[in-house]
């Protein structure tokens, strides 16, 4: 499944709350056990923002700890990676 295919079959309110959350850099976590499908939908994210660093798309979070560490560098400095 593509972006297109994904938008296509969802609810205008859960598009809306991807692409807020894509502007506003809240994490979007994507499951599925297919790995092609998750990399299709991820490509397809970035692509609608390009003018931001891909980067932050291919951070892997070891734990919560991680993942709180990052959310509190982007209050102080929205260029952090």
């Amino acid at each position: 499944m593509n972006l297109i295919e994904l938008f296509t079959s969802s609810k205008n309110e859960d598009i809306a709350l991807i692409l807020h959350c894509l502007l506003d850099r809240t994490p979007i976590i994507i499951v599925s056990s297919n790995e092609e499908e998750v990399e299709d939908i991820m490509n397809g994210l970035t692509n609608l923002i390009s003018f931001r660093n891909i980067m932050i798309f291919y951070t892997d979070f070891v734990n919560l700890d991680d993942y709180n560490r990052l959310l509190e560098s982007e209050e102080y400095d929205m260029e952090v990676e």
